[in-house]
């Protein structure tokens, strides 16, 4: 049993920061009716006025929402209806204590209905003190304990099954392809200023480099899923994009805060602007595609891109854009280009930014060069250049990041079922095991169901294993059909 619920409610129409002031207090509230029953029976003044207080805030908050409250656990942050609550100095404390408590029972939802009444919530607070976490199974013994419990307004849901459900959203699935494509249309026309020898205007895409930080912040599946969209757009506009995907979810993986994420994914859009005044064969090619004849006209893309964003005012992140621009091919032991008169070590943003740029090119066809390389065959690539081109601890980030078979991508199971990646895995030491979509049986009959590559069977052996990669024009899938998959 992965979910215990009594039904999602449609998300609340309050803003952001009405709901973040709300997420402060109901924390704060649940987390001093937990602590206080520790101490105290039920019956005590203490836990009495305690629970009293969570269950006022609850009722404010769902009377004003309209709705159910809905927890959410996700890495290191609380969301509450699809909002990503900011704890401030008197809440962290209470924001720690909540998410520990979910962690450590594989708890990555909470939602409680309006009609919930006092014996209920005295149940729950008694099922978070008393119950003892199984390491091995810790969800399974939660769900085994709040089951032999009257919830009837309480529902619960395990690690994973709502950020599973965020692919399988229709509305948050259009929200994020209009994004995506929104912006590879915002970075077209900055190409075109460049060309045109215009002012470049930021704004917009500053926008949506903000919200492809929020997305990736709920679950950086649901953008990594469109990066395996190639060709849209003016040649290097979808690359700057899904580059930008990447790195920003490389960041998050390394521990950035959310202001440099930001930084960081205008960096990534910005990195080949230079590339703007390029004949148009050589705008969308990587570095290993370019033909020696060309190589020169090629690498002076990185003092033009350097050129057109020193022409703009001068803010940090912009100064952040141009050392990317400068020196994302320079390359980690300091060989590449440019060619410095004093040599110097790439900064953090532009070392994610060369992983992502050289992994996005290479799993782009470069016709009539190659087709695509297989993303594990790009990752093996990355391996080899660690520490040359590459900086190691980047590169293993974003191998644990995407796994050997990335999201998006179809795979071919050894049962014969068709599927695609949803999630990276969750064990690292299994990197060929992520969760998945199944797509068809081993007739081609269309199924749709999710499974884990990590289950086992009875006999203690896996499920299921992947046989191969398949590209997308195997399978006869054309965009639109994809993008309703992911």
């Amino acid at each position: 049993m992965d979910r215990l619920t009594t039904g999602r409610s449609k998300a609340p129409p309050l803003i952001a920061s009405a709901v973040r002031l709300h997420g402060r207090t109901l924390v704060t509230n649940l987390t001093f009716a937990i602590k206080t029953a520790r101490l105290y029976s039920f019956a005590h003044s203490n836990v009495a006025a305690a629970l009293n207080e969570f269950k006022e805030s609850l009722s404010a908050f769902t009377s004003q929402a309209g709705s159910a409250l809905h927890l959410l656990g996700m890495d290191d942050s609380l969301s509450l209806n699809e909002v990503r609550l900011k704890p401030d100095f008197s809440s962290a404390q209470s924001f720690q204590f909540i998410l520990d408590l979910l962690k450590a029972n594989d708890v990555g939802e909470l939602s409680i209905q309006p009609a919930v009444g006092r014996e209920e919530l005295e149940a729950l607070v008694t099922l978070f003190n008393t119950h003892r976490p199984n390491p091995d199974e810790p969800w399974t013994s939660f769900a085994a304990a709040a089951a032999k419990l009257q919830l009837p307004n309480i529902g619960l849901a395990r690690t994973g099954e709502r950020k599973a459900s965020l692919l399988d959203d229709k509305n948050g699935r259009i929200i994020t392809m209009g994004i995506y494509f929104k912006t590879i249309s915002h970075v077209d026309a900055v190409l075109g200023a460049v060309r045109s020898r215009k002012p470049l205007h930021f704004r917009q895409l500053k926008h949506a480099i903000q919200t492809m930080v929020d997305i990736t912040l709920c679950g950086e599946h649901v953008m990594l899923s469109l990066a395996n969209v190639k060709g849209y757009g003016e040649p290097g506009s979808n690359h700057a994009v899904n580059v930008a995907i990447f790195s920003i979810a490389l960041g998050l993986k390394l521990g950035l805060p959310k202001k440099h994420l930001g930084d960081l994914g205008m960096a990534a859009l910005l990195h080949d602007i230079g590339k703007a005044n390029l004949p148009e064969h050589l705008r969308s090619v990587g570095q290993h595609d370019v033909p020696s004849s060309d190589a020169d006209a090629y690498a002076s893309h990185v003092h033009a891109g350097m050129d057109a964003l020193l022409s703009e005012h001068i803010a940090e992140s912009c100064v952040r854009s141009i050392n990317v621009a400068l020196l994302h091919h320079y390359r980690f032991d300091r060989t590449g280009f440019p060619r410095l008169l004093t040599a110097k070590e790439q900064d953090l943003f532009t070392r994610i930014v060369a992983v992502a740029d050289f992994y996005d090119n290479a799993t782009t066809p470069q016709q009539p060069v190659r087709p695509a390389m297989e993303a594990e065959r790009v990752m093996h690539s990355l391996l080899d250049g660690s520490g040359t081109e590459f900086d190691p601890i980047v590169v293993k980030a974003f191998v644990n990041l995407m796994g050997l078979y990335p999201v998006g991508s179809m795979v071919r199971l050894n049962t014969g079922e068709l599927a695609i990646v949803l999630e990276p895995p969750t064990n690292p030491r299994f990197l060929d095991r992520p969760r998945i979509k199944l797509l068809s049986d081993s007739m081609g009959n269309p199924v749709e169901e999710f499974a884990n590559l990590l289950d086992l069977d009875s006999g203690g052996r896996f499920r299921r294993s992947i046989l191969k990669l398949c590209q997308m024009e195997q399978v006869q899938l054309d965009l639109g059909e994809y993008l309703t998959v992911i």
